[in-house]
């Protein structure tokens, strides 16, 4: 199983948005680098009650790249309304459960450094990645 599938497992079985499309397409050092920019433009942008759809419309605004514009795509397509604060923490943590299972945990190592990798790491050592 690959991360990607590992990662879209999880959000199902939580009713969430999936991106494992995207994220086939991307190491999952690439996954948690796209997450810390969206992250870093959540705080920008005033920060844990902004929806999903509310933040895609300010991307543009925010200076987001293709990949971060492209996963906010894909996570409005299916009309969520969450806060993108609340989608944040879930992919933090079904991303460590994703490296775990995928043993790709080293290319974490890749990421850029910030408050989404320090979730992501801190799902795989408290036990909540083994799920």
């Amino acid at each position: 199983m690959s991360y990607a599938d590992a990662y879209d497992t999880c959000m199902a079985q939580k009713g969430l948005p999936l991106l494992g499309e995207l994220f086939s397409r991307k190491t999952v050092s690439e996954a948690v680098a796209i997450f810390s920019e969206i992250q870093d433009a959540l705080d920008a942008a005033g920060g844990t009650d902004i929806t999903l759809t509310a933040l895609a419309a300010l991307g543009p605004s925010l200076g987001l790249s293709a990949d971060a514009m492209e996963v906010l795509g894909l996570l409005t397509a299916g009309g969520a309304t969450i806060a993108m604060h609340l989608y944040l923490v879930s992919a933090g943590t079904f991303l460590a459960i994703a490296a775990v299972k995928a043993n790709l945990l080293s290319e974490l190592d890749a990421a850029p450094d910030g408050s989404f990798k320090d979730q992501v790491l801190a799902g795989t050592s408290d036990g909540a990645a083994v799920a």
